[in-house]
């Protein structure tokens, strides 16, 4: 009978052991979508949380919600992909559109069937570290907070497009406390807007009509009132002060003060002793990454100056690395990105010291030897998360330790060169982009009505009328791998990045 009880324990504690990885997917956007395709691929037992009705992220356009109603990409469809072997539909433009991103997703998501193991309407509200995992607590509408159950591994998928950045500016900050800023909806009340607005309530251009508006910052939101506002003034530290740039856009230099005109407009002041009065004020300022679900407390974690810390390769937490953190660099390409995080965090949760990742402690001591290198170059804490041209090492980085052995050695698989060659005709195709961008506020965005096309080794660049712009070449068929990723790694001091990728250009 002892005997019998023994064999019985051993056969279930291999079986418990031989049991999948559950993985907690916290948003059902493109990160998240990603990430579970890569674990289920893998085998691994897959959980995902989304708060929204549906799946899609900041690709889902709703009243009222991040995306706004006329976004087209700022990136081409042909370098937007996943992968190569998840292209985009061929009978996109090359600039797509919020609806047509959302259609690429939720194709994605059928193929991979992933939508069945979607929890809609259900938000992550605590995150709670175990002494091997995690426990998921989430709250609805009907049943309030419950248990979701015990996890290996947690993927934060949500997106940090959501929570409204309002910088301390001089000059501003009074006027911030005293009126508040408006930042789910503008509505006009008796043909007056909101004196102070986040972009984050701008949905279309047409409320602006015939107003005087100033946007702090120059993103897309700003070209696009232009198109209807009788003026608009631009104060951007990026920006030369006082530069007009066109008849409706004028580019300020700093607000030394602003003061409410009897409740109706904002009379502002600026540092080259020039005033303006303006109908309204939108902060362009970007968003504050927040995971209010993850309790300081019991796993530390800071997001202060727009700084997700401690994050090794910015995707693990450094002391508990199964908790990952997907897509938190910006200024990239971002499903790429996404999908080579993906791929290593299985990899992570699958062989866990066997990965090729150090020690927590290595994580901590290499986070701050980049801390330290970064503060002693001059630049801010704030900038930690932006990539631009250094998005393509990092990605190299990301596969060439997604096929390291256990015993150290790169070994490169058949499918990574066709994916190299992709990625490095996506780079070029990526920088082509930028330096047709025009890069003053209010400029025309013909640039959108270009078309890429890959063919082959080559790619190319037609205007809207089918005129050859540009032809570049891809890698050459004779190199090595390992060449290959040097190649594409290589930083290129007139290499022009994306401000901002395409999710976010309000």
């Amino acid at each position: 009978m002892r005997a019998r009880l023994r064999l019985l324990v051993t056969s279930v504690s291999s079986a418990m052991a031989l049991q999948a990885p559950r993985v907690c997917v916290i948003g059902a956007g493109a990160a998240g979508l990603c990430a579970a395709r890569r674990c289920l691929e893998r085998g691994l037992s897959v959980s995902i949380f989304e708060q929204k009705p549906a799946l899609g992220g900041v690709w889902r356009y709703e009243k009222g919600g991040v995306m706004y109603r006329d976004l087209v990409s700022n990136l081409p469809k042909e370098v937007m992909c996943f992968n190569p072997e998840e292209p985009f539909p061929s009978d996109f433009n090359s600039y797509v559109t919020h609806a047509q991103v959302h259609t690429y997703l939720q194709s994605y998501a059928e193929k991979h069937q992933i939508s069945d193991l979607i929890r809609f309407d259900c938000q992550v509200s605590r995150v709670q570290r175990l002494h091997n995992g995690w426990k998921v607590f989430a709250k609805d509408a009907e049943q309030g907070e419950a248990e979701m159950g015990d996890f290996d591994g947690v993927f934060v998928c949500s997106g940090h497009f959501d929570k409204p950045s309002l910088p301390m500016l001089p000059g501003l900050q009074r006027l911030v406390d005293e009126v508040g800023v408006e930042t789910k909806e503008i509505r006009a009340k008796d043909g007056r807007l909101p004196l102070l607005v986040h972009s984050r309530a701008y949905d279309s251009p047409e409320i602006f009509a015939n107003k005087r508006v100033l946007v702090i910052g120059a993103r897309d939101v700003g070209r696009e009132i232009a198109t209807q506002a009788q003026e608009v003034s631009i104060v951007d530290k990026a920006r030369e002060a006082s530069e007009r740039k066109t008849d409706v856009v004028t580019v300020r230099p700093l607000i030394t003060s602003a003061t409410v005109q009897e409740n109706t407009s904002v009379l502002l002041a600026f540092a080259d002793g020039s005033s303006t009065e303006v109908d309204c004020v939108v902060f362009a300022t970007g968003y504050d990454y927040d995971y209010d679900f993850v309790d300081e407390d019991d796993v530390p974690l800071e997001t202060e100056d727009r700084r997700v810390f401690p994050l090794y390769l910015q995707l693990f937490h450094a002391d508990y690395p199964s908790l990952m953190f997907l897509g938190i660099p910006h200024s990239v390409v971002p499903f790429p990105l996404f999908d080579l995080q993906a791929r290593l965090g299985v990899k992570y949760l699958l062989e866990g010291e066997g990965s090729g990742l150090p020690p927590p402690a290595k994580m901590r001591e290499e986070i701050d030897r980049i801390d330290q290198e970064r503060r002693a170059a001059g630049k801010r804490d704030k900038d930690a998360h932006y990539m631009g041209d250094k998005q393509w090492r990092y990605d190299m980085e990301l596969l060439k330790l997604i096929r390291m052995s256990r015993e150290g050695r790169v070994e490169w698989q058949p499918e990574d060169r066709p994916f190299l060659e992709w990625l490095h005709i996506a780079r070029q195709m990526y920088e082509d982009g930028g330096k047709r961008r025009a890069n003053w506020p209010g400029a025309p965005d013909d640039y959108r009505r270009l078309e890429y096309r890959i063919v082959g080794r080559t790619w190319h660049v037609f205007s809207a009328d089918g005129e050859l712009l540009t032809t570049g070449e891809g890698l050459d068929p004779d190199i090595g791998l390992d060449e290959a990723v040097e190649i594409i790694a290589r930083l290129e001091d007139d290499a022009q990045p994306v401000v901002e990728d395409s999710a976010v250009a309000k």
